[in-house]
């Protein structure tokens, strides 16, 4: 069924994005439920314990929870090298 609402370009090119993903960006809790809250959001560094494969920035990245479901895809703001260095920083995004 098609959704209500249209979808913006990088959400249409994130859902269509599956095969280029990257690497793997592992969330706690607090971010998983951030993100599939009602509100939309950003995932910030605080919330990611753990950083698997090499992507560049600007690459498209899988989101697992702290069960290692795949809870959705994002889009790198960092290297996974840069982004390794900000695990656990409050103002930093993935």
């Amino acid at each position: 069924m098609a959704a209500d609402k249209k979808k913006n370009g990088v959400k249409k090119w994130l859902s269509h994005s599956e095969t280029f993903a990257r690497g793997i960006v592992h969330i706690n809790k607090g971010a998983r439920e951030a993100l599939l809250g009602d509100k939309a959001t950003s995932l910030l560094m605080i919330g990611v314990n753990r950083i698997e494969g090499f992507f560049k920035k600007g690459d498209i990245i899988r989101i697992f929870d702290e069960k290692g479901k795949q809870i959705g895809l994002g889009k790198s703001q960092y290297d996974s090298e840069k982004a390794e260095l900000y695990l656990g920083e409050k103002r930093k995004k993935p």
